[in-house]
């Protein structure tokens, strides 16, 4: 739930701001039908109250946008006033602050949208089909993925890695948004939806704003996928052949014809040229004459 509303609602991407945060309440029902305690007004101080704990570094911990920790913690108080602290009819309440956030998360937070990320993979994304697919083309991958990495990699970084800006940039290039079928709210989702969890995002050197070539293969595979699910056929986008592992080496042709197109040669302005068709000459080149 928060990995998804963050990169989908939040410029942010990898925290959640308070519009975003506000699509949580809506969607999940958090403080639907609660004339007190739980509300809108109780959910924003918790919010702000949250967002105040942790280190100092605006990168990793940015004002009014909740690191996962902090959303953790938000969470966790609105479940302790909504289903303990608030219902006065015993039947209602719950036993136990534990029970509570159970609850909370079983009613509430079960609403959110969320990624089913290992059932794509286990169902769709392992398989010997893609594997041979993406052997093939092992080639035109590094190419394409060296030439977008190391922009927010120390000079002795190594592996090198993929940015967020890289990746968009990337897909501009190889003409995979066009606004209508994948626009940028897909390729933020893509981007983060492909990269393994961390364990501690205050403590990872930022790891998890950086994309590693095995995740690589998965954001393409979700491109893939994005455009499988919600293309249209007659679209100029659409590819020939209309299975997943056709849709992948569709997305991977892109992405490199986009790195080996060649550039268009800058024109010399034409020779300024002045009546009867002779050059024109400067006043001290003229006096010298």
């Amino acid at each position: 739930v928060f990995k998804h509303y963050s990169a989908a609602f939040s410029s942010e991407v990898f925290n959640m701001a308070g519009n975003a945060f506000n699509e949580v309440l809506n969607v999940c029902e958090i403080t639907e039908d609660v004339a007190k305690g739980c509300n809108r007004t109780e959910a924003d101080m918790v919010f702000i109250s949250s967002n105040m704990s942790g280190p100092k570094n605006q990168q990793l911990n940015p004002k009014r946008a909740l690191c996962r920790f902090q959303f953790l913690e938000l969470m966790t108080s609105l479940a302790i006033t909504k289903f303990f602290r608030l219902p006065t009819d015993e039947e209602k309440r719950c036993a136990s602050p534990s029970e509570a956030v159970e609850r909370f998360v079983a009613e509430c937070l079960s609403k959110g949208e969320r990624d089913a990320g290992q059932e794509f993979r286990w169902n769709e994304f392992y398989n010997e089909e893609i594997d041979d697919l993406l052997k093939s083309k092992q080639t035109e991958l590094n190419k394409v993925y060296s030439k977008f990495t190391g922009k927010e990699n120390r000079p002795t970084e190594k592996p090198k890695t993929m940015s967020l800006g890289e990746w968009q940039k990337l897909l501009e290039g190889a003409g995979l948004m066009d606004g209508e079928i994948f626009g940028d709210r897909a390729c933020r989702l893509c981007y983060v939806r492909s990269m393994q969890t961390s364990e501690d995002e205050l403590t990872d050197d930022t790891a998890h704003r950086k994309l590693k070539m095995v995740e690589f293969y998965e954001a393409i595979a979700r491109v893939a996928q994005h455009r499988m699910v919600n293309g249209d056929a007659d679209h100029p986008l659409a590819p020939a052949c209309g299975t997943f592992a056709g849709f992948i080496a569709e997305v991977i042709s892109a992405m490199f014809k986009s790195i080996t197109k060649p550039k268009a040669k800058a024109k010399k302005p034409d020779e300024e040229k002045g009546e009867g068709g002779g050059s024109r000459r400067g006043s001290k080149e003229l006096a010298a004459l």
